[in-house]
């Protein structure tokens, strides 16, 4: 379960704060250059309640975060959405 999410534009990185099951929290650091991400997918359209964001380091899955569960409400789904904005590759 994600519980946060920082970009760290000084330190070039993405933290995101993660607890298993058993509520042990763990933190993955990914920099810049090896972050990428995905939003959305083909079920997400179908119920855009369930819309997601996968965290990839390079092309390992490192995170999921899931907006309608675990206390993610919409301000924080539109802050997070804004900043990853910023890692769209012009075409």
């Amino acid at each position: 379960m994600v519980e946060s999410v920082c970009f760290n534009y000084d330190g070039k990185q993405v933290a995101v704060v993660c607890s298993d099951m058993r509520n042990r929290q763990s933190e993955i650091v990914i920099p810049f250059d090896d972050f990428h991400f995905r939003t959305r997918e083909y079920w997400s359209y179908r119920n855009p309640m369930h819309d997601r964001v996968k965290f990839y380091q390079r092309y390992e899955k490192k995170a999921v975060l899931v907006f309608d569960c675990f206390g993610w409400e919409d301000v924080q789904r539109q802050r997070i959405e804004k900043e990853l904005e910023g890692f769209f590759v012009d075409e």
